[in-house]
């Protein structure tokens, strides 16, 4: 099935955000350090997944602070601190790192994940060597920058080149990850088709893909990255929430059936939802450090994709033979 025979969904990024000064921000800083470990422990209670990984970037943010020389700003340790991801991460970034982080590997390839994941990964494992890719030009020097404050510089070959024609070898890499990237990719099969050629016998592949009962198309009237045309009505092509036909036809026929999977989903349609909205209509004002919280409490694990009553998001690990 085509993208075009899926139901749409328009979205519209509101026109006005709060504006920031001084005394807001101050006063947004200090709330999100006294609360957030109080929904920590809510959300410890609630069973959200990922805070192993959220401890990680604690450490990391703690040791920038006290460091004689710091490489990263204090508005970067605060967001390491209080808010280092964000909604359905916490499931994405537990699942991919309970699969690799301890795989034998020595050469690493991220597509254009968010920049967290490959990066405390490379700090962990001081024998990988790893190329990131991210074709957005303009986040890329955000990248290079932590990875120089993570110490992991030496070790990261940077590209804002697309997967196509990044101009890598052939089984040249042992990992790869790809978290919440493959559905922003309108030719999403040739990509997974690309991504798997370069992976050698015996590598893994973790994906993260957002997924429905039913598959659908989102749109948005802001071109983000500047990649892609904008349709008859002047939105541009989001991402794709896949369903089990879908994740058949793209993924397994190009690649194989994965080893292991798991599915991460809403409780109740329309929380996700509800929860971007509150991003985009609160901007740098959201309270970042509620979300441990919110994802424990209002999605769960499920056995299937066809069961999910909303929005979901599922983790494939693939190992090539």
């Amino acid at each position: 099935m085509n993208d075009d025979q899926l139901p749409k969904i328009y979205l519209r990024e509101p026109a006005d955000l709060p504006v920031r000064s001084p005394a807001r921000t101050v006063a947004y800083a200090t709330t999100g350090l006294a609360l957030a470990p109080a929904y920590l422990a809510l959300g410890l209670l609630a069973g959200t997944p990922g805070l192993g990984f959220r401890a990680r970037c604690a450490k990391l943010a703690a040791q920038q602070l006290l460091a004689s020389h710091r490489r990263l700003s204090i508005s970067d340790i605060y967001r390491l601190l209080v808010y280092p991801m964000d909604s359905v991460r916490y499931f994405e970034f537990d699942f991919v790192w309970r699969r690799i982080a301890s795989l034998p590997a020595k050469r690493y390839l991220d597509v254009s994940s968010p920049r967290l994941l490959p990066l405390l990964l490379i700090h962990k494992r001081r024998d990988l060597s790893s190329i990131l890719l991210n074709p957005d030009s303009a986040d890329l020097p955000v990248t290079r920058a932590f990875a120089h404050a993570f110490g992991v510089e030496d070790r990261c070959q940077f590209s804002d080149e697309r997967i196509e024609s990044a101009g890598l070898s052939e089984s040249s890499v042992d990992v790869i990850t790809c978290i919440s990237v493959l559905e922003h990719i309108p030719a999403d099969r040739s990509a997974v088709r690309k991504i798997w050629s370069l992976l050698r016998p015996g590598g893994r592949l973790c994906l993260t893909v957002p997924c429905a009962a039913k598959g659908a198309v989102e749109y948005v009237d802001r071109n983000a990255y500047g990649l892609l045309a904008k349709d008859e009505h002047g939105f541009v092509f989001w991402q794709r929430y896949y369903d089990s036909g879908l994740l058949r036809e793209r993924i397994y026929e190009e690649i194989g059936a994965p080893a292991s999977v798991q599915i991460y989903g809403e409780r109740v349609p329309g929380s996700y939802a509800w929860n971007v909205q509150q991003k985009m209509g609160c901007g740098w004002q959201y309270p970042g450090w509620r979300e441990p919280y919110f994802m424990g409490r209002n999605f769960r694990y499920y056995e299937s994709v066809e069961s999910l009553p909303g929005m979901g998001v599922i983790g494939l690990e693939f190992r090539k033979p």
